[in-house]
């Protein structure tokens, strides 16, 4: 970058900041959507076979110049949110419509989707002596992976292959954490209220807690554990994933929307790295989420 672009970008205000990166996400989404109708066509017209490529991932790896990682990335991406073709040439919806649909509407972006998983190994012959081992297993390895959706919903950094939590994208109050007593709920009152004032349709709905916080404000004040679901109007929500002494607080309503790719599910093979040599088996757990932060303002955090 020259000395002459960061000088323009010095006069500009720090609304003006934040409006030209919000313009160049926008221009980076759009640009993504194209990605993906064109690698589409790669795929369709078996572009990689015709240029001598065994396969389009090494087809797109050697004209872009990326590693295989990210060729197969993108076009898992464009498998996923573009129309297909059936083998008589009709005309098909995306795999994932309502995912398809986000993604063409630039709510969000190619990076918001991920697979989020948890997995555990055992021996077959326990598997296969105690029958009720599997229901046991199933839901123990479901809540996991809801408390790694958790984590990821929250405090994803939107890189490496994780969502983009709105923890990471919220605003900052700028308060010293972690914070207690009085002193929390003096900073969630402050949150909701810079909100309000942050423009039309920014009403707080929502508050999420860490469950000691939770607990302990409504120690403090009883009216709150009469009240036992919520703070002064806004539902509370209590995760492990929140950090003790930090809250989120938004408009959730309007904020963001959660789509489910794929529910929630648990597969058994022995087919992964040398478990079939061992004699044992792996239990996966998946799903399929995509978050779309529409309005980062319409969120706050305590830091």
């Amino acid at each position: 970058m020259s000395a002459t672009s960061v000088e323009l970008f010095d006069s500009l205000t720090d609304a003006q900041i934040l409006e030209r990166l919000r313009d160049i996400e926008a221009a980076r989404r759009e640009l993504e959507q194209r990605e993906c109708a064109i690698i589409a066509q790669v795929s369709t017209r078996s572009l990689a076979f015709v240029h001598g490529c065994k396969s389009t991932v090494d087809f797109a790896r050697a004209l872009l110049t990326i590693g295989a990682v990210d060729a197969a990335r993108r076009l898992k991406l464009a498998d996923a949110v573009t129309p297909r073709r059936s083998p008589t040439g009709e005309l098909l919806p995306a795999e994932h419509e309502d995912v398809a649909a986000a993604f063409a509407a630039g709510a969000i972006s190619g990076a918001a989707a991920v697979t989020i998983a948890q997995t555990v190994k055992l021996s077959r012959q326990l598997w296969e002596d105690y029958p009720a081992l599997e229901a046991q297993l199933e839901s123990r390895l479901l809540r996991g992976l809801r408390r790694v959706e958790e984590a990821q919903l929250l405090l994803g950094t939107g890189a490496g292959g994780q969502m983009l939590g709105l923890m990471t994208a919220a605003t900052s109050q700028g308060l010293t954490v972690p914070l207690s007593g009085q002193a929390l709920l003096d900073g969630i009152q402050a949150a909701a209220a810079a909100l309000t004032a942050a423009g039309p349709g920014y009403v707080a709905t929502g508050v999420v807690l860490n469950p000691s916080d939770w607990i302990a404000a409504q120690r403090s004040q009883p009216s709150l554990a009469m009240a036992s679901s919520g703070l002064w109007g806004l539902q509370a929500a209590a995760s492990i994933a929140m950090p003790v002494g930090n809250f989120l607080v938004g408009a959730f309503d309007v904020g963001c929307q959660l789509y489910d790719r794929e529910d929630a599910h648990v597969e058994i093979a022995d087919e992964n790295m040398d478990d079939f040599v061992k004699d044992l088996l792996t239990a996966r757990a998946e799903e399929r989420l995509a978050l779309a932060i529409y309005t980062p303002a319409a969120f706050r955090k305590a830091a």
